[in-house]
């Protein structure tokens, strides 16, 4: 019976491992991304959004993505690019003359649902590993979709993200303002782009980084999702950090199954 236990975690991580495999390997920038919005990523959204919010409201409960139950009068705003902090932006104020060049596109876009004529909430799309679109995240929050609602994409505008505060911002004429509630609590009112980075630099002084699959630091900004903070679970969204601490506590659960069980083996041989 506990061979049976062992060889069941095993398969299970062993699983889990493969599904998410390739959500690891994809890209987490855009490579030379000027804030376009790639016709593939348009298509994704066309052919697709709709039907994964009827899901949502069929197979979930709607009030947690601030749904109803009506699935006809769905409908969605402008792909939007969204951006990341590069490590030079959160190290210095001083290495880059041009501040907000520090943010770099990143391989998410989004857009607002509207549901009876009203935004409710943000979902988006990313390109994966093969090259090809694929739905990323629903449940970015209501406070975000309602700040983007007839936004429409620009060069000028850059949305961006602090993950470890769930914090949305909007980069535009030199200055940053907060987005969602989490970035509004944070930034009552906009400030330079320069005061913006001194203060995450102070925020973040003494954080390590994480790295993605490909080496790039995703402690701060961007990507697909957000914390473990009361905020997201409002949001009903999945970080990174999150999905990987996972990974590494059922792999530690495994072993010390393993342990246990080969401990108790070699006490039942003492006694015999």
């Amino acid at each position: 019976m506990k061979k049976i236990k062992l060889s069941s975690i095993i398969l299970f991580l062993f699983t889990f491992f493969l599904t998410f495999q390739g959500a690891s390997a994809a890209e987490f920038y855009f490579p030379k991304g000027k804030g376009e919005v790639p016709a593939k990523a348009k298509e994704f959204a066309e052919n697709h959004f709709k039907e994964i919010v009827v899901a949502t409201i069929q197979n979930d409960n709607p009030s947690y993505y601030f749904l109803t139950d009506n699935t006809e009068d769905i409908k969605f705003g402008d792909l939007l690019p969204t951006y990341s902090m590069t490590r030079k932006f959160k190290k210095s104020t001083d290495d880059i003359k041009e501040p907000h060049k520090g943010l770099i596109q990143a391989n998410e876009w989004i857009s607002v649902v509207y549901q009876e004529g009203k935004p409710v909430n943000v979902i988006g799309t990313y390109k994966n590993e093969d090259n090809k679109y694929e739905f990323s995240t629903f449940g970015y929050g209501k406070s975000l979709a309602e700040s983007l609602a007839g936004l429409k994409p620009s060069p000028d505008k850059k949305i961006f993200y602090e993950m470890p505060r769930n914090a949305w911002y909007l980069y535009q004429n030199g200055k940053v303002s907060g987005l969602n509630d989490s970035a509004k609590k944070i930034l009552p009112a906009a400030v330079t782009v320069i005061q913006f980075r001194k203060d995450i630099i102070e925020r973040y002084k003494d954080a390590k980084p994480i790295l993605d699959a490909n080496g790039n630091d995703s402690s701060v900004g961007g990507g697909d999702g957000g914390d473990t903070s009361q905020d997201l679970d409002e949001h009903k969204t999945l970080s990174p950090v999150v999905l990987y601490g996972s990974i590494s506590l059922l792999a530690a659960l495994a072993v010390t199954a393993f342990v246990i069980i080969r401990n108790k083996r070699s006490r039942s041989s003492e006694i015999k």
